[in-house]
């Protein structure tokens, strides 16, 4: 006997191939809010179409490296691969997939951070502002409580989308995603999606973790250290097919790889031969690790960590800790040196002493050398 989950009736007749775009992009959302924790893993079953967006292929890219992953592609074609980072236009993922003929060199920012440690940003539309302007400002506050010296100028809404620039929308069902850091050659983006329709919205927890992409943290439990640390269980991932494929009964994505099945594995992948930033101490308390019960199937848990002493969390991280600031201030160390005895930054920031007081350290902007 086939099934796909417990839950999903057999089909019978002619299968429906072919979903709406509204269907899709709303499917998107859910599948993203999951992932982030903004909004509980579903056990009412019908949130979980059999048709979802979501697709898998092999990336072939220097820096996101040679592995597969599972995209979906916004309103505005961007592809989001590993949950919600911004790849970019879905025809470049495709240009930086095995079998591609050319593969057009891209312009990533793993060596160029934000220039003078300042990202300058704009909404879309007013009517974006006005709606998630308080998430925005929430996180930036965070993020500057943390790094006093990072600056966030926004511009005026009517200026252009360029290079370089952040563009921030939430543009509905499209989920919650951010782009990896400083692009020198396209303009970095940022959704947060507000519409409740399809879902709960993107928290202030998830809007402090897309930041941390926009300053170029990647996901702490895709580390390559991750199994030291914290377990995988691939038994409890959920099981969401498409395209008519089902499981064998008794069979998982431990056992089966089926990509029209497992695709929510890939984003659980310990990532090594990529140019990304894996200093520190693992960070079970990071803004940018995944919660336990990340696409688990009901009670059940995907992330345990090998300490019980120190779990995993069940919910987003809501602070920025010092393993986040460290490696931020590893990326600006001319700018952050102030503080870094103070959380003890990794080379090749300067350890100096600490600041006296604030007024002598600080201008309104950004922290200078006392």
């Amino acid at each position: 006997m086939l099934v796909c989950m417990p839950w999903l009736s057999p089909i019978s007749g002619e299968r429906q191939v072919e979903r709406t775009r509204v269907q899709d992009v709303w499917l998107a959302e859910k599948m993203v809010k999951y992932l982030l924790g903004t909004m509980p893993y579903p056990t009412q079953p019908n949130l979980l179409l059999k048709d979802r967006p979501l697709r898998t292929l092999k990336l072939n890219d220097p820096f996101f490296g040679n592995r597969p992953v599972s995209y979906y592609v916004t309103s505005n074609n961007l592809a989001i691969i590993d949950g919600d980072v911004t790849y970019g236009p879905v025809s470049s993922l495709f240009a930086h997939s095995s079998g591609a003929k050319a593969r057009p060199k891209r312009a990533f920012s793993g060596e160029l951070v934000w220039p003078n440690a300042e990202v300058k940003y704009r909404h879309d539309l007013v009517t974006t502002a006005s709606a998630i302007q308080h998430l925005v400002d929430d996180a930036i506050n965070d993020w500057r409580a943390a790094a006093p010296w990072f600056r966030f100028t926004r511009l005026p809404d009517s200026t252009t989308t360029s290079n370089g620039i952040l563009t921030i929308t939430s543009n509905n069902c499209d989920g919650c995603h951010a782009s990896l850091g400083y692009w020198v050659s396209s303009p970095s983006y940022m959704n947060l999606g507000m519409d409740t329709t399809c879902g709960d919205g993107c928290g202030a927890p998830v809007a402090l973790h897309e930041f941390g992409h926009v300053l170029g943290l990647y996901h702490e439990h895709q580390r390559p250290d991750r199994g030291d640390h914290v377990d995988y269980h691939c038994e409890n991932l959920a099981l969401l097919c498409r395209n008519g494929n089902f499981m064998k009964q008794n069979t998982n994505c431990c056992n089966n790889v089926e990509p029209d099945c497992c695709g929510l594995a890939t984003n659980f992948n310990c990532i090594a031969d990529t140019s990304l930033d894996w200093s520190g101490p693992y960070d079970l308390n990071s803004v940018m690790h995944y919660p336990a019960g990340l696409f688990a199937l009901a009670g059940k848990k995907t992330l345990t960590s090998s300490n019980p002493a120190a779990p995993v969390l069940v919910s987003n991280p809501s602070s920025v800790t010092s393993g986040d600031l460290a490696r931020i201030c590893k990326r600006h160390p001319l700018e952050c040196k102030p503080i870094c005895k103070e959380i003890q930054c990794p080379p090749p920031c300067d350890v100096v002493r600490s600041c006296p007081n604030s007024k002598a350290c600080r201008s309104p902007d950004r922290w200078v050398d006392a």
